[in-house]
């Protein structure tokens, strides 16, 4: 895993170096698929620690998913899931709600 911590960069330089990224990752990986996650880009460095764990989340999504790159701040609705840190409280929410709504369909 590699992870950069930029500051003072644009909402577009920021994309920008995500698009050269994915341009040169055949150059570096021949096997795996780099996925990328953007965090909040307004963070400072008292939350930088929350934004990690907030990435941290959204790579593994990124994977499950096979989406890449990933934006927090495209993110809409799925942000609140994010910012719950207790996953049993999720996957509880998810059995009781979401896996029934599923099965309807």
């Amino acid at each position: 895993m590699l992870f950069y911590v930029l500051s003072n960069f644009t909402n577009a330089e920021i994309e920008s170096l995500v698009e050269k990224l994915q341009a040169e990752q055949e150059k570096f990986m021949s096997v795996n698929k780099l996925y990328i996650a953007v965090s909040k880009t307004d963070c400072n460095i008292k939350s930088l620690s929350k934004a990690y764990q907030i990435v941290l989340k959204m790579l593994k999504l990124s994977q499950r998913r096979n989406i890449s790159p990933m934006f927090y701040e495209k993110l809409e609705i799925k942000k609140l899931i994010l910012a719950v840190d207790d996953n049993s409280l999720l996957e509880s929410i998810y059995n009781e709600n979401l896996r029934k709504d599923l099965r309807q369909r």
